[in-house]
């Protein structure tokens, strides 16, 4: 009952945290999507945009997904966690039934091993692959691969089950570049149950072809390639870094926010990765030595995939971030990394289950068998203690997730660009994305009315300029909502591309006609901001409505956009002479899309 209790308590805390945390706006990387629900509307959206390069990798499957539940759900967020919380607990499902059909039952050891993997599986170690939904990325190509590795070992030299595997590793791979490694895993294990490991079979020739084939069409053009190594000290010491973290992680919670990639030395992380990595090799030399007289059972043969494809996964990570200025081999410690380097932890899991059941066959001294049940007893224990209190220390990352989603709910809904600062690096680039938002009604705007009928609300909450601090939206009982703008006064309004005109209605409230004193001329102005950042004035009118009867009343313009590429458009109000009572608003603003 109690192991029981240890295997389901992490899956229920993964998914209380992920309800608690999960971010529900548009942030960081998540961002650029926007610009694909634009070509998808605008009907400018090419098929190769699906692979396009990101991050060193070409993420199809996350694209692909993204897009296509963005379309059904108008891109609400909170979908997409379906897809991370379905990833996570495939990955865990995965390796639990395998090591069901190693173990033949629910016996002690095959529930003690799945209390194992459920507690790495799901440790808040992880937990930047928790609380962002982009993180599917990751999440998925796990479930993939783990799938992938699982279908070889226990298939051996089933074309089938490799067929099927080879499938999952292009899709893994066209979901972020791990998946690669994969395909050279498939290669060794292939080999390493023939008598002759040298000898190319026809299932290694398939995944060379594989393997290959997917190098060539993946690799070229490929925007972001990983710098050359001109440290190896560097390398290694991310590798051995990268192997280290869950475990170290797990043991000391080194984290301290949701954005924290702990500075601190990495001595621990390096010692405890060397260790791991030492003992799997002196693992596998005795493994190889024992195939003499016996071939490599399946647990054997998970134990060395999952510790090939956690070694490759660091010495790919590490030649794109362990030369990264001033960080190094701290980029191990990102917490998104501990998703492939816990598979180094699954292969140990597999080779202490193979040693279990295979003791278990063995008549051995009572005294002996009881020594090595209390042993392991012991450090079951001090490992789930140590566990514990890293769930418990994680609660405040989560935590701080859930107040960031808030923030970000403020400065979308809202639009406060001060709430914004920490979406998304460029500022600029963030106001044409939420104007896009806007125009499509998807993301943080899928409620809100037609595009044309919020403009004043975003134009009014962009305040530039506003001397008196009496400007904004209100209500008049004639005009009805106008934007009043008391000069001097600049209210910006962010554009994309496809908007090529805009219209507005402008004027002098009659009231100021009656103030003491009266109100003095007043010139507007629409200026555009081109690529270049320089401000360019695309229309003036000035407003005399105390000596030119023509000037009073509603006024209507429309101004086209000489450069549409510009980020944003600028409605200003300057006095000719003073300031006081020119009582000067914006009405009806409109803007006139590409036909």
């Amino acid at each position: 009952m109690f192991l029981w209790c240890v295997i389901i308590a992490p899956v229920l805390f993964f998914f209380l945290v992920v309800q608690y945390s999960a971010i529900t706006f548009p942030f960081w990387d998540h961002c650029e999507f926007i610009l694909d629900f634009a070509k998808l509307h605008d009907h400018t959206f090419r098929i190769n945009d699906l692979w396009a390069a990101h991050n060193h990798s070409r993420p199809l499957t996350l694209t692909t997904i993204v897009l296509l539940n963005g379309l059904v759900t108008d891109w609400d967020i909170r979908s997409e966690y379906v897809y991370l919380l379905s990833s996570v607990i495939a990955g865990f499902a995965i390796q639990a039934y395998c090591i069901k059909k190693i173990a033949g039952r629910f016996n002690l050891t095959c529930l003690a091993s799945t209390a194992a993997l459920s507690v790495i599986s799901f440790s808040p170690a992880g937990h930047n692959n928790h609380w962002w939904s982009f993180m599917i990325q990751l999440d998925l190509a796990h479930a993939l691969i783990a799938f992938a590795l699982v279908c070889i070992c226990m298939g051996l030299r089933s074309w089938q089950h490799n067929v099927i595997a080879a499938l999952a590793c292009w899709a893994a791979a066209y979901t972020i570049s791990n998946g690669l490694v994969a395909f050279a895993v498939a290669i060794v294990i292939v080999q390493l149950v023939q008598p002759s490991f040298l000898r190319l079979t026809w299932l290694a020739l398939f995944w060379s072809l594989n393997l290959v084939l997917i190098l060539v069409i993946y690799l070229p053009g490929l925007a972001e390639t990983g710098p050359a190594i001109t440290d190896p000290r560097s390398f290694a010491e991310f590798c051995l870094a990268y192997l280290g973290s869950p475990l170290v992680s797990m043991i000391a919670f080194p984290y301290h926010n949701m954005f924290d990639v702990p500075r601190a030395p990495t001595h621990w992380n390096e010692v405890v990765g060397a260790l791991l990595l030492a003992t799997a090799c002196l693992t596998f030399v005795a493994k190889v030595k024992r195939k003499r007289s016996a071939e490599f059972t399946k647990p054997e043969l998970l134990f060395v995939a999952f510790s090939l494809f956690a070694v490759g996964s660091a010495a790919l990570t590490a030649w794109g971030r362990s030369q990264t200025a001033d960080v190094g081999a701290v980029n191990a410690n990102a917490s998104r990394y501990t998703i492939f380097s816990s598979y180094l932890l699954y292969a140990f899991i597999y080779v202490a289950l193979d040693s279990r059941v295979r003791f278990a066959q063995k008549s051995v001294p009572r005294a002996k068998g009881w020594a090595g049940v209390l042993t392991i007893a012991v450090g079951g224990a001090v490992f789930l203690l140590a566990a514990a209190r890293t769930y418990t220390r994680s609660i405040g990352i989560y935590s701080e997730a859930h107040r960031f989603n808030n923030t970000l709910a403020v400065g979308f809904l809202h639009y406060r660009p001060e709430e914004l600062r920490f979406a998304y690096p460029n500022a600029e680039r963030l106001k044409l994305m939420v104007a896009e938002l806007r125009r499509l009604r998807i993301g943080p705007y899928r409620y809100s009315p037609p595009y044309n009928l919020t403009i004043m609300d975003e134009v009014a909450e962009n305040r530039l300029q506003d001397k008196f601090g009496v400007n904004g939206i209100k209500e008049d009982a004639t005009l009805g909502t106008i934007l009043f703008a008391n000069p001097p006064s600049q209210f910006a309004l962010s554009v994309s591309g496809n908007i090529r005109k805009i219209s507005f209605d402008f004027g002098i409230l009659d009231g100021a006609l009656r103030t003491a004193p009266p109100t003095h001329a007043v010139t507007f102005a629409v200026l555009a901001t081109n690529r270049a950042g320089v401000r360019i004035q695309l229309w003036k009118r000035t407003l005399d409505p105390l000596t030119q009867a023509g000037d009073r009343g509603i006024q209507h313009a429309t101004v086209a956009l000489d450069s549409p590429g510009g980020s944003e458009v600028i409605f200003e109000t300057t006095a000719v002479t003073n300031p006081l009572n020119c009582w000067a608003y914006w009405r009806n603003i409109k803007i006139l899309p590409r036909s």
